[in-house]
């Protein structure tokens, strides 16, 4: 792909009194690196610095709370509705501009859909609808709707005072603002009540009152949800939801109203959501465009969106800024790579939404393809003060990862699989599903990479102490994987019992399938086998699937194996594999049996630790990575091959 290909993703654009650089934006995700206290952090300043400097044309850093003891979303989120949080803030927009990037800072009000848990307070909304952690919120009086527009004033005239170069409203993701917009969380029969123009009379009161604070020439930008859905195989708006042609209108009056630019998103209702693996890239595009043109000013678009579909969408006019949230996160360096005609070289996210999982968020977020996230300056990559000899064992995610580091540090790296291809468990992960596209993006990126880099490679071999003695290296990483768990089953040495590694790389199966285990990779295989049109039993003995599965993911698997037409049986003991059917015991202990023409074992694994105890003796710089040291997620496996690659 030549430089011109991206000639209008690399071109300068102004919005308001700013010139941007290129038109790449880094979207506004709250990572949870505020201080306990909603303060800007040496992590927080390191972490944006970093996108800066990767080359992007606007950071909005996301999201600062306008009124922290009615509206903060999360303990770290940044605050800015005190005096207090200047110095910080200060710091954090000299930092972002001092590497070339605007800096607009996103103002954020959860309304109702926070809890009294984070802020000690109850809860507000427009109307009194109960939130998804069961509580209540308080139905604003309208006498006090302005005392609450008057936070975001004061927020926006901080933001300006802090040295940023404009703010956004975030009024989309069914926070404050979108609940007064939505008909789905607005039942008041008030001014600010009822038709579009009441719902969206308190946004419009913002807007001119902060217009009234900073001046008509402050950049304003302001985010919007374009409907309101529940993704499931294309986004489609509830019933009841804001529609397209409603945000339409609306973005029409925030044109009149002196708004410099708008950022089109969607918001996602109810408790189960689809796992953004499976979301189209570019799914959010059409709404962008259809806003567009209805407006004089730019447009932003969100969702998945690579630079190659980047570049074809401002191209043809469909808008004019590509927001980049989670891809920037995995590789901050992205726009760089892209000015350099690179894009191979871009980490690909895997949408994984491990950045924006709750459970990672106490210590701050974390990201599964590149562990410096978070920790820029722990784990910062330079080139080692002199070049060494790396042996690297196993060509799964963590020996990859390891090789690949190691040989960016300029270290002489040879690498040993036993298989003839490389990938281990994500090679067989990445083509199992038509929904894991970026599995197998991911997978491709790291073994060209270490092809690209002149790793010397060995498949079809395995490392012997022998081979390891003879090239006696100053480093070897062991990355021997796992191996899986047969469970003592009776009936489970028959041929038609197999692996779930063996089904998901290709081996055949009968028509009825029983999958023994309902984690992620039984899911997984049962999800395989329903697209080729086998009828699928999952039989598991948890109380619900995908138990150990991060956040997104496990809502995606629970949503997808029933939508599937997979039959599921939670806490059951299996009892007997014969040649046509499963015995099993219920948990009220009622015998059932389960026809089944194959059974597949998902029953987990165990670490590989053969040719590290082979090895011990005879090679004693020696560290292990991934699954062969602790059994663990993806993250888990290329955090510490890349601790291991940095290790020397």
């Amino acid at each position: 792909m030549s430089h011109q290909a991206f000639s209008t993703l690399l071109s300068p654009l102004s919005c308001g009194r700013l010139r941007l650089r290129n038109r790449m934006v880094m979207a506004p995700m709250d990572c949870g690196f505020g201080s306990e206290d909603g303060q800007v952090t040496p992590r927080m300043i390191v972490y944006y610095q970093k996108r800066a400097r990767g080359g992007v044309g606007m950071i909005i850093v996301g999201s600062a709370c306008v009124e922290s003891q009615r509206g903060r979303i999360s303990p770290r989120q940044l605050l800015i509705d005190s005096d207090r949080s200047l110095p910080g803030l200060r710091r954090l927009a000299q930092t972002i501009r001092k590497q070339g990037a605007a800096a607009v800072l996103q103002l954020h009000h959860a309304g109702g859909k926070t809890t009294a848990m984070v802020t000690g307070n109850e809860p507000v909304a427009p109307s009194a609808i109960a939130n998804r952690f069961g509580e209540t919120p308080r139905a604003l009086a309208a006498g006090e709707i302005g005392e609450v527009v008057e936070s975001f004033v004061a927020a926006a005239a901080r933001a300006r005072m802090a040295g940023f170069d404009g703010v956004e409203l975030h009024a989309a993701h069914g926070y404050l603002i979108s609940q007064f917009l939505s008909p789905t969380y607005n039942r008041r029969n008030d001014e600010y009540g009822g038709a579009l123009e009441n719902r969206a009379r308190f946004l419009l009161e913002i807007v001119a009152a902060v217009r009234r604070r900073v001046g008509k020439d402050y950049p304003l930008l302001c985010r919007l949800s374009a409907i309101e859905c529940r993704v499931e195989a294309s986004f489609r708006p509830i019933p009841d939801g804001i529609t397209l042609e409603e945000t339409t209108t609306v973005a029409r009056w925030l044109d009149q109203a002196g708004v410099h630019a708008l950022d089109v998103s969607t918001s996602l209702v109810g408790e189960v959501r689809m796992h953004p693996m499976s979301w189209p890239e570019g799914g959010l595009i059409p709404h962008a465009a259809q806003i567009r043109k209805a407006v004089s000013i730019p447009v932003i678009a969100c969702g998945r969106i690579p630079p190659q579909l980047a570049e074809e969408a401002l191209a043809a006019g469909k808008f004019e800024l590509a927001a980049m949230g989670r891809a920037l996160i995995a590789d901050p360096e992205l726009p760089a790579k892209v000015a350099r005609n690179r894009p191979q070289d871009v980490v690909p996210c895997i949408y994984c939404a491990l950045c924006s999982d709750p459970q990672m968020a106490v210590n701050g977020c974390a990201c599964a393809v590149n562990p410096a996230f978070g920790q820029e300056r722990e784990l910062e990559l330079r080139r080692a003060p002199q070049p060494k000899k790396v042996i690297v064992a196993g060509g799964g995610p963590s020996g990859l990862e390891a090789a690949r580091i190691a040989r960016l540090r300029g270290h002489e790296v040879a690498l040993y699989e036993a298989a003839e291809e490389l990938g281990g468990r994500l090679l067989a992960i990445s083509e199992s599903s038509p929904k894991r596209p970026p599995l197998n993006a991911l997978r491709t990126f790291l073994v060209r990479q270490i092809e690209e880099l002149g790793v010397e490679l060995h498949l079809g071999e395995r490392l012997t102490p022998e081979r390891a003695a003879a090239a006696a290296p100053d480093l070897l990483i062991l990355a021997t994987g796992a191996v899986p768990v047969r469970p003592e089953i009776p009936g489970a040495a028959q041929p038609h019992v197999l692996p779930a590694g063996e089904v998901l790389r290709g081996a055949p199966t009968g028509e009825r399938v029983a999958v023994v285990g309902g984690g992620e990779e039984g899911c997984e295989t049962a999800l395989r086998l329903a697209d080729q049109g086998r009828e699928v039993a999952i039989l598991t003995r948890e109380p619900r699937l995908a138990l150990e599965t991060s956040g997104e993911l496990a809502d995606f698997l629970v949503w997808a194996v029933p939508a599937q037409g997979i039959a599921v049986l939670t806490q059951v003991n299996i009892q007997e594999i014969t040649s046509s059917e499963v015995h099993v015991v219920t948990r009220r202990g009622e015998n059932r049996s389960v026809p089944a023409d194959s059974v597949v074992l998902a029953a987990g694994y165990r670490p590989n630790t053969e040719l590290f105890e082979e090895l011990r003796a005879s090679v004693p710089d020696a560290v292990r990575a991934g699954d062969c040291a602790r059994l663990g997620d993806l993250r888990k496996a290329l955090e510490e091959g890349y601790r291991a690659g940095l290790s020397l």
